[in-house]
């Protein structure tokens, strides 16, 4: 059985999501904003499918999971029509929205909070949109001209390449580190490959690079927010953004989209409904908890001269990490080698011996499947 790590975050079960067979169990917001989902660009960069319908606010929606498994003991999953649908736990081609409980929201203050917006939903209810976290969302410049958002994104890899030649070290970095899972979509007999993306920070705003591996089965299904369909293999930049929660009267707070794909539901084939047991509760109370906690962003800019490498992080830490995956830190073992010994080192650095150790190495943190 997998190793389960303490909840603070969760996934919308299909009783939240459709109510019951007679009809209790939705959430209220649920009913006001609709069960589409849209997918954040950084999920259809890491393989999420999307297709052609609309959530309440205009975002193309697509495949997401649920807490819940069927009668088939496959996964529950929204259809990007709304509707039920189920999946395979081993793909990677659904969406991840996390919610929060209503314990934990509250604990962050997200009961009292005044919304930053307000979306209209059903019959002109009103939603409330509350934030709490940071996490990247939309490619770099989506708003701008397709001329302008070109030019704009050359000036981000211009700067991002000067910074790699510095001698002096990477002085737009801000030390923190997202991590996702290296994998294609279609991977499905393969374990999660953890792949860590540095935070950079450029005019005030923080960015991470990533190489896109879309869904390209078809590519309807593959499209960003500017309309784009990504292309295997070239780098795409993207913002790192304040992370807007759906806040319910009961005081669960769900995202208001799917924020990342690429992740399986779980190595075994079948799913007995026990989100607790699952590697996606292990990812998303373990890295995606502690990565979108905020950074800070440095003063000197590029071109200027940083007075030191920041320190100033407030979200993952290497201690943190190891941590809360349930790796224990024992006398005289470098923190490099117990990251490493529970998978979670750069995939550069795991590419030695990954088919003959990988399956043990992550056994150890609870991103392998379960022993059924």
């Amino acid at each position: 059985m997998s190793k389960s790590v303490e909840s603070k975050v969760t996934l919308l079960t299909e009783e939240q999501h459709w109510g019951d067979a007679r009809g209790n169990g939705q959430l209220e917001v649920i009913k006001r904003y609709g069960t589409k989902t849209g997918l954040s660009d950084l999920a259809v960069l890491l393989g999420g499918y999307v297709g052609s319908h609309t959530t309440r606010d205009g975002q193309r929606a697509g495949y997401v999971w649920s807490a819940s498994s069927n009668v088939s003991q496959f996964v529950r999953a929204v259809d990007d029509d709304g509707d039920r649908n189920y999946n395979d736990p081993s793909i990677r081609l659904c969406g991840a929205r996390p919610a929060l409980p209503s314990s934990v929201a509250s604990s962050l203050g997200l009961s009292e909070a005044n919304p930053s917006r307000k979306i209209s939903g059903v019959d002109n209810a009103e939603i409330d949109v509350v934030e709490y976290g940071e996490y990247p969302q939309t490619v770099a410049f989506a708003n701008e001209s397709p001329e302008k958002a070109d030019r704009l994104t050359q000036e981000l890899e211009k700067a991002y390449q000067a910074d790699q030649n510095k001698p002096t070290g990477k002085q737009n970095l801000t030390g923190k580190k997202y991590t996702f899972d290296a994998e294609k979509y279609d991977a499905y007999d393969k374990p999660f490959n953890a792949k860590e993306h540095a935070e950079y920070q450029h005019k005030g705003k923080k960015y991470i690079r990533v190489e896109a591996k879309p869904y390209d089965y078809d590519k309807d299904h593959s499209v960003l927010s500017n309309g784009k369909k990504p292309e295997t293999g070239k780098v795409y930049w993207v913002e790192v953004q304040p992370i807007e929660w759906l806040r319910d009267p009961s005081g669960i707070c769900v995202a208001r989209q799917a924020l990342f794909a690429g992740v399986q539901f779980d190595r075994d084939r079948f799913y007995d409904g026990i989100f607790e047991n699952t590697n996606m509760h292990n990812y998303l109370n373990g890295p995606f908890w502690h990565e979108m906690q905020p950074s800070r962003v440095q003063a000197a800019e590029v071109g200027e001269q940083a007075a030191a490498p920041s320190r100033i992080v407030t979200g993952v830490t290497p201690e943190i990490l190891a941590r809360t995956l349930g790796v224990a830190r024992t006398g005289g073992e470098g923190m490099d080698n117990i990251l490493n010994r529970g998978g979670y080192m750069r995939q550069a650095e795991m590419q030695r011996n990954r088919d003959s150790a990988n399956h043990d190495q992550l056994s150890r943190i609870g991103l392998t499947g379960r022993n059924r």
